[in-house]
């Protein structure tokens, strides 16, 4: 699960950042990090098990320390992507990015309409 958490932080984190920039949100991030943290808290508990039966510790180590870099990378992405939605300075940039967006999101559905026109018509 830690390996999970490390890897589809970077998956979320993208779509975090589009969300942000269409709808002004990257709660996505936060919810990400709750499953991080139980990932750790997971993590945590192999180790304890693992030492009470005088096993190895390595793999319960090793998603300690992943887990807990995926907690704190997505806080810090979240907290970072937040701060930037509300930056003043940034608001032609967003104004921007979303009107190209939406632009693109308009092709698509035209392409999609055409295509169903066509399906239609044979």
């Amino acid at each position: 699960m830690s390996l999970v958490s490390i890897i589809g932080y970077f998956i979320v984190s993208l779509m975090a950042a589009a969300s942000a920039m269409l709808s002004g949100s990257s709660s996505m991030l936060l919810i990400w990090a709750v499953i991080s943290a139980i990932a750790l808290l997971l993590s945590f508990m192999g180790y304890r098990k693992s030492a009470a039966v005088s096993a190895k510790k390595g793999l319960a180590t090793a998603g300690i320390v992943i887990s807990l870099i995926a907690v704190i990378l997505s806080a810090y992405s979240h907290f970072t992507i937040n701060s930037a939605m509300t930056d003043p300075s940034l608001q032609k940039v967003r104004d921007e990015m979303k009107d190209s967006i939406n632009k693109g999101m308009d092709g698509v559905r035209e392409d999609i309409q055409q295509e169903q026109d066509s399906m239609d018509s044979h």
